[in-house]
């Protein structure tokens, strides 16, 4: 395996490590608003969607930007900050006033 393969490697196992993290807090906030949801499958959906098209493109390419500005030295300091937190709770708390039943298979 080549250097190039092995950094690839080491970035896509970063982003899903942190995308599990990420979807762990967002599924345990998403519990205050469970009368909101069908179910528990409709909580993994929509957290998954938030992640997948809200939060985790511009976490990249910020953590991109600090790693080629050496202010990160690896792929392995990707972690799930309080503030992204704090700020995913924000979102949610926004979202979930005009989000109905359903919306997520809609999307």
């Amino acid at each position: 395996m080549t250097k190039s393969q092995r950094s690839l490697l080491l970035r896509n196992n970063s982003i899903e490590r942190y995308k599990d993290s990420l979807k762990s807090e967002v599924v345990t906030f998403l519990q205050t608003y469970k009368g909101k949801f069908g179910d528990d499958n409709e909580i993994q959906m929509f957290a998954k969607w938030v992640i997948e098209s809200k939060v985790i493109g511009p976490e990249v390419n910020i953590f991109t930007k600090n790693l080629t500005a050496h202010k990160v030295r690896s792929w392995e300091e990707f972690k799930v900050s309080n503030d992204t937190v704090n700020n995913v709770k924000k979102y949610l708390i926004q979202k979930m006033e005009r989000y109905n039943k359903g919306d997520v298979y809609k999307a």
